[in-house]
């Protein structure tokens, strides 16, 4: 097979995946049910979840650093950080220590160099940078081959974490999964 590389060129990729008793994207309005199209019952996946899996993959499997992290520092704080990389200061940094700034983050976080990112976020604080559309983009919902059917089960609490809690030891709860689901996600660089 023939791969092109020519960087003028747009390029469509198709990602197939599939879920077996999980909830691959589940919808935090709706009990955190798997996100579902009310229209064709089709499942749906936004290309935010999709690009948070790959940052984790890619964080947990390669030394890159990832700008967008759970739990890592506030974006505004690595923006700062980003233009005193470059011996600018925040609040007195000129459009050209801006668009500098904007590179030296394609250089050190290897989601802003694939996915791009909305670095203007810190005009109060003087550390906005400018957008960057990466060139590697999904389309915004991928959706399942066939429709879907969540199915509701039952769960058992079987150990507590505070000493008042231990007559609630035996506590019933509820999950929602998925049996199972293929899903198309189409991408484009």
């Amino acid at each position: 097979m023939a791969v092109h590389t020519d960087p003028n060129r747009r390029h469509h990729a198709v990602l197939l995946f599939d879920v077996t008793n999980g909830n691959v994207n589940g919808d935090p309005d709706m009990e955190n049910l798997p996100r579902t199209d009310p229209e064709s019952e089709h499942g749906c996946v936004s290309d935010v979840c999709l690009k948070r899996k790959v940052r984790n993959f890619v964080q947990a499997t390669t030394d890159h650093d990832i700008f967008i992290e759970h739990g890592g520092a506030p974006l505004n704080t690595k923006n700062r950080d980003a233009l005193e990389a470059i011996g600018a200061e925040p609040k007195k940094a000129t459009t050209e220590d801006r668009a500098s700034a904007r590179d030296w983050m394609c250089q050190n976080y290897w989601d802003v160099r694939v996915f791009g990112a909305m670095l203007a976020t810190g005009q109060k604080e003087g550390t906005d940078i400018p957008a960057l559309t990466g060139p590697v983009q999904l389309e915004a919902m991928s959706a399942s081959v066939d429709r879907i059917l969540p199915v509701d089960v039952s769960i058992i609490r079987g150990v507590v974490t505070k000493e008042e809690d231990i007559a609630k030891e035996r506590t019933m709860g509820r999950k929602t999964l998925l049996p199972y689901g293929l899903f198309v996600s189409h991408w484009f660089f």
